[in-house]
């Protein structure tokens, strides 16, 4: 039997082909209105005998209808599914070398900061606090739910790679993740660094996180800085849940 949402939908299409509205369909299958709302919204499953109905109004034969729709659906399940393993065979390999690298990333950003400042760093032009006093804000605004502020210390084109998702590419997609992760109730117990190495327009910082919803979970990320008019602002970062 197909199931919600995909009958919904196709009851919708199947109505609207005919140009029936949601009130004329009713009348002729003798069900309230709020009822087909629900079904084609797929909020409620049916009984069969109301499905029936609701097909012999549309003057289309139950089995066939729902013979085709269960095809349908069931194929697009088979892509959906075999996208998603296409996309884990891909990312997650990339992924735990990704982290495992992190160390050694880190050791060589420090060395070429080092030697990038041996030759061009004016200690004067930058002040080093001001890395930890944006991750400082970054805890602020992400625990009294001020995520469009939060957005403000990406830079529009940022790129972040959280634990277990995909990359996300733009200071949208980063506010969109974050309203997602605040809304199912995880909350920051702290977030801050280990170590910070600084250039004259990039910054490399690691640190580690830990919050709370329904249990304690903890990490790691890296991120790089970058300074722009006088600010500083997250370009590249990555975070690591460890439990």
């Amino acid at each position: 039997m197909i199931q919600q949402p995909a009958l919904g939908k196709k009851i919708a299409e199947f109505r609207k082909a005919k140009g029936f509205t949601q009130e004329e369909l009713v009348e002729k299958c003798n069900i309230n209105v709020r009822t087909l709302q629900r079904i084609e919204a797929g909020e409620v499953t049916p009984r069969t005998s109301t499905i029936k109905l609701i097909f012999e109004a549309l003057e289309i034969e139950f089995e066939n209808a729902v013979a085709i729709t269960s095809e349908q659906h069931t194929q697009q399940q088979s892509s959906k599914n075999h996208s998603r393993k296409r996309f884990n065979s891909k990312t997650n390999p990339m992924k735990k070398l990704f982290f495992v690298l992190i160390p050694v990333l880190s050791i060589l950003l420090m060395f070429v900061v080092m030697f990038t400042r041996q030759r061009t760093f004016d200690d004067s032009n930058v002040q080093r606090s001001d890395v930890t006093k944006a991750t400082e804000l970054f805890i602020k605004y992400y625990n009294t739910g001020q995520l469009d502020s939060l957005g403000l210390l990406y830079m529009e084109d940022a790129n972040f790679l959280p634990t277990n998702h995909r990359e996300l590419h733009g200071r949208a997609e980063i506010v969109e993740y974050y309203e997602a992760v605040y809304e199912g109730g995880f909350r920051l117990n702290f977030d801050k660094p280990t170590f910070v190495i600084i250039s004259d327009s990039i910054a490399v910082e690691k640190g580690i996180w830990e919050g709370n919803n329904n249990g304690t979970f903890a990490g790691s990320y890296l991120t790089q800085w970058r300074l722009k008019d006088g600010n500083w602002f997250i370009e590249n970062t990555m975070s690591h849940k460890e439990y």
